[in-house]
């Protein structure tokens, strides 16, 4: 794959020009990415248009007959872990086993996990879809949901399938912007949600220590 560019599609609200800079300085100069920026669909209920927003992206992707694409929230931003190498490794690695979604990082939402390599893990349900890497085989149980507008994008993926992993370290967190259009309570402390990401990756941390010093 070393020549090979993933198909990676960005959220973005046209007005919110800060963070389409600063998503687009994100992926500056990483050829692996072939990125589209995509026009948000607009809900008065913020998770129904990023519901939205994944479903045409889906669509287009099925259109293109594509095998494995990223979604990136546009606050975004990589990690001193992240390299192409790893990525891809990650990539064909969660593909043999049959992954439909690879998170490049969560703020929690899981009650197990699974080390499965050293650098990736099975959970049972995550936070967050600034960057998610989807598989073919996951999407037409995304497009034949129908979403409810009471709940969450993430934690209504997260109940679509059992084959959910996560890169771990992590690659990817969330920029605080001090503003989100789909989780308005993270207004009040933008800190919070950085917190939950050094919280949700030490409790990996621990189970990974633990795992491989009793079962290695």
């Amino acid at each position: 794959m070393s020549n090979y560019s993933i198909s990676t599609y960005i959220i973005n609200l046209p007005e919110r020009t800060e963070r389409l800079s600063h998503i687009l300085q994100q992926f500056e100069h990483r050829e692996e990415f072939d990125v589209h920026v995509i026009e948000a669909c607009r809900n008065a209920i913020g998770a129904v248009g990023l519901w939205n927003s994944l479903v045409k992206i889906i669509t287009h992707a099925s259109g293109r007959d594509e095998d494995v694409i990223i979604v990136c929230e546009d606050d975004h931003q990589f990690t001193r872990h992240y390299s192409k190498a790893l990525l891809f490794q990650q990539i064909e690695e969660a593909y043999v086993q049959r992954c439909d979604i690879l998170c490049g990082g969560i703020s929690g939402g899981f009650k197990y996990a699974l080390p499965l390599t050293q650098t990736r893990f099975w959970v049972d349900g995550y936070y967050c879809n600034q960057f998610v890497i989807l598989f073919k085989s996951f999407f037409n149980t995304i497009l034949e949901h129908s979403f409810n507008s009471a709940t969450k994008v993430d934690i209504t993926l997260t109940s679509l399938t059992a084959n959910k992993m996560v890169i771990h370290p992590f690659i990817s967190t969330q920029k605080p912007f001090g503003y989100s259009d789909v989780t308005p309570h993270n207004n009040e402390n933008p800190d919070w949600v950085r917190n939950r990401f050094d919280e949700a990756s030490l409790q990996l941390d621990l189970i990974k220590r633990i795992f491989y010093t009793y079962y290695s």
